[in-house]
This record gives structure tokens, C-alpha cells and sequence, in this order.
């Protein structure tokens, strides 16, 4: 009589997927299934030696592709120290030489599967929970990857000492922001679930940055708001077009409880445009952070690398905390735009305080769109810190001067680039002082 197989043939003659309780694979004892998902399986397994209880993800079996994939996600996540991803401890091989990840065994559920128990959760909930997956993305994004698939199915809600902590998992199509790729290592195939992909990710998959994950979570804030997408169609191609069409449902319009603060934040997230959006998973996790502490209106209202804005009643205030860019202007039009449309009617006063203005590109791309900034307010001036700065910078002031702003100097008592203004536009000193508002 033909003896019955031991584990390991029956392992070697089985797809991991029919891997059952008992199975022996390397230094583990599998104990039972958890899950499946569109590129691998998950198993609830033991370490022999120690017992302590482990997860092992199984990619299918695909090929190089898959066997690239798992050693690219193993080696992304040990690299990777926070709370907020999910740890792996190892990569182990099976008897057949096909990878496998041992991770750490966690105990809770997905945002998706939780959103399937409840429908959808209060916004407080909700912007807690994507605050904590902000930290996560913060850091993978500080190790300079994308995550690239971004969604409540890999949030998992882990039950922890103190309460439940939101962790990132699925690394697998992780990868160097920006990095250059050809086409035949995967530049034109769409990476990531279609429905939370950014627009710039659509269009060119492999080329995208960091503000692709922040676009993701923010569908995915929206989906645990509403229990619903923002973007819709009865096809994959409809959905596709809707994204990038900008065809989409506000999270109010569903759920009127949504604070018109955490609506704001979720417009910013969702813009077309990468760096129209917050500037990176921190500041979105700070604005989220404002909208719980009920701080948006009356206190900053935006943030950007380079400035601040403070919106009191119809005073809208921009501080500076580094050198402008083109890109900032960008982003302080669309804020002035949606602060206009927040208080009904004209902003009273944009104040303008960079440390010195900058490169002349950013200012002449401010003098073309003056126009707009005038659409939204009924006056605006600048106070300028003009210690340390040349003629330029004057010569600069007065072409905004010109435009109509108005303009504040803080000057050095000793300086002389006044005289020197005087001299090249042949505009007496005192004179200056007063066009100006020179305060010494």
C-alpha cells in the first residue's frame, strides 16, 4: 500500500491556496486561512520553534512578476519604521523556490470590512482613522516611495493596548517616487484600484508622486463619510472618465453633518492638479487635526511648504515661512477662491509679508494673474521685510505698487537703497517713504 504524502509533497503538489491547517511550509505550521485578495493569500500560521502566532501573505503564482513583487514589498516594508505600517518580520521560500512574507500577526479588520458592518462612520471617526493612515504614508513617503494603492482595504484597524491604531499594509506595488521607468517595466500599465487612482495616475501610471497617495486617501475619507465613492460609473471605463472629468459627488451633499471645514480639506485633496493639493501626508494630517479641534475658521485656514493662511471673517491673511514659488501662488489663488466662496462675498484684505520677493519668475507670473486676485479682493498690500535686500526688490515693489497693491516697507534706518531708487526713478526720498509707507 502507497503511503500517504507528508506535508511537504502535499505542499509542493499544491497552488498555496490550497494550503490547509497542518501544512508545514519552512519554519512555520499553517493554521488556517484569512483572506484572499487580487494578487495573493493570507494565512494565519505559527512559528514551530516558539509559537508565536504570524501572518503569511502567498503571492499567485505568476511568474518572475510576482516573485519581483514580493521581494520588492518585503524589502519596502523592513525598511520602514512606524506604528502605522504593517511590520514584516522575514521572507521565507517555499519547497518550489516561490517567495513567501512572514508578518506580523494582527489582530482587528480592514476600514472596508468594517465599513460593510456599519455603512459609514461619524466624520470625527473618520478624520481620526485617516489621520492615523496619514502618519503611516508620511512615513513611507520619507523612505521616498509611493504606496500607489491607497484604500479602506489596506487600512487595517488593529484592536491595540489604548485603543485601535490604523496601519498601512500592501506594499507590494510600492515604488521610488518619480522614478524613470521604461515602458516594458510596467510605465503605461495602471497600477492600483481604479476607483482611488489620481488623475495623473491614470494617465501615466508609473509616473506619479507623492501626491497620488494623498488624493487616494482622500476618496478614501470620503468613502468612510459617505459609505459611497466620489467618483461613479457602471464600468470601469465610466468610473475612469468621471476621475478624469472631475465629475464627482461632495461628501455634504450625501451626509449634511460633514463640517464645511473637513469639506474643504477633502476638496483640496481631490484637486486635479498634484501640486494644487496639501503638500504632503503631515500637513493633511494637520489640517485634518484643525478641522477636529474646530480651529479652520479664525485660525489658518491654508498651509504650504512656503506660507500660512489665516481667514478671519472677511480678512484673509498670508504669511510667508519661506521663499515663494510659482507654485504657491497657484495654490493661494485657489484658497483665495474657495475663501471667497466660503464667506459670500469679497475678502476684504490680502496681506502679502514674503521674506523678500523672490525670484522675478514669481512675480511676474503674479503680475499676470493680478486679474484673478482682484476678482476676490476689495484691497490688498504687501508689508515687506526689506532689511538685507537691493534695488531689485524695491524695483519690484513699485511694479506692484503700480498694479495697485499696496505696499508696506519695513526698512533698516541705514539702508541706501532708498537713495538709490531715488536716483534711478527720480523720485525724491521723502516722497518714496510715503508711496511706500516706509515704517523704519
Amino acid at each position: 500500500m502507497r503511503s500517504l504524502p507528508d506535508a511537504t509533497e502535499q505542499l509542493e503538489a499544491c497552488e498555496p491556496q490550497a494550503w490547509v491547517a497542518g501544512t508545514v511550509v519552512g519554519a512555520y505550521r499553517v493554521l488556517g486561512k484569512l483572506g484572499s485578495g487580487g494578487m495573493s493569500h493570507v494565512y494565519d500560521a505559527e512559528r514551530l520553534r516558539t509559537g508565536q502566532r504570524v501572518a503569511l501573505k502567498v503571492p499567485h503564482r505568476s511568474g518572475l512578476r510576482s516573485t519581483a513583487r514580493t521581494l520588492r514589498e518585503a524589502r519596502v516594508a523592513m525598511g520602514i519604521s512606524s506604528e502605522h505600517v504593517a511590520r514584516v518580520l522575514e521572507v521565507e521560500l517555499d519547497p518550489s523556490g516561490d517567495p513567501f512574507i512572514v508578518m506580523a500577526r494582527l489582530e482587528g479588520q480592514t476600514l472596508a470590512e468594517r465599513l460593510q458592518e456599519v455603512g459609514s462612520l461619524h466624520w470625527r471617526e473618520a478624520t481620526e482613522l485617516i489621520m492615523q493612515a496619514c502618519a503611516g504614508v508620511a512615513a513611507i513617503h520619507e523612505c521616498g516611495l509611493i504606496h500607489r494603492d491607497l484604500k479602506p482595504s489596506n487600512l487595517f484597524l488593529e484592536r491595540a493596548e489604548g485603543g485601535a491604531r490604523v496601519k498601512v499594509i500592501d506594499l507590494g506595488i510600492a515604488l521610488p517616487a518619480l522614478q524613470h521607468r521604461t515602458a516594458s517595466a510596467s510605465g503605461t500599465e495602471l497600477v492600483g484600484t481604479v476607483a482611488y487612482a489620481a488623475p495623473e495616475q491614470l494617465r501615466a501610471a508609473a509616473e506619479v508622486g507623492p501626491s497620488a497617495d494623498i488624493w487616494s486617501l482622500g476618496v478614501s475619507l470620503h468613502q468612510l463619510l459617505t459609505g459611497a465613492l466620489p467618483f461613479e460609473g457602471s464600468s470601469i471605463a465610466e468610473v475612469m472618465l468621471s476621475i478624469l472629468e472631475g465629475r464627482r459627488c461632495r461628501a455634504r451633499e450625501v451626509v449634511a453633518a460633514v463640517p464645511e471645514e473637513l469639506q474643504s480639506v477633502l476638496d483640496e485633496c481631490l484637486r486635479p492638479t498634484p501640486t494644487l493639493r496639501p503638500a504632503s501626508a503631515e500637513d493633511l494630517a494637520r489640517n485634518l487635526g484643525r478641522v477636529l479641534e474646530g480651529q479652520v475658521v479664525g485660525d489658518e485656514f491654508r498651509t504650504g511648504r512656503n506660507f500660512r493662511i489665516r481667514l478671519r471673517g472677511r480678512l484673509f491673511v498670508l504669511v510667508w515661512v519661506g521663499m515663494p514659488t510659482v507654485e504657491d501662488i497657484e495654490l493661494i489663488l485657489q484658497a483665495a477662491a474657495d475663501a471667497h466662496a466660503r464667506v459670500g462675498a469679497q475678502l476684504v484684505e490680502l496681506v502679502l509679508a514674503p521674506p523678500g520677493l523672490g525670484e522675478p519668475a514669481v512675480w511676474d507670473h503674479m503680475s499676470r494673474r493680478m486679474p484673478l486676485l482682484k476678482q476676490h479682493f476689495e484691497r490688498f498690500y504687501a508689508v515687506v521685510d526689506a532689511k538685507g535686500i537691493g534695488l531689485n526688490l524695491l524695483q519690484r515693489a513699485m511694479e506692484l505698487v503700480a498694479a495697485g497693491v499696496q505696499v508696506r516697507f519695513r526698512i533698516g534706518a541705514r539702508s541706501t537703497i532708498l537713495p538709490l531708487v531715488s536716483a534711478s526713478e527720480g523720485i525724491p526720498v521723502s516722497e518714496l517713504e510715503q508711496l511706500l509707507q516706509v515704517s523704519k
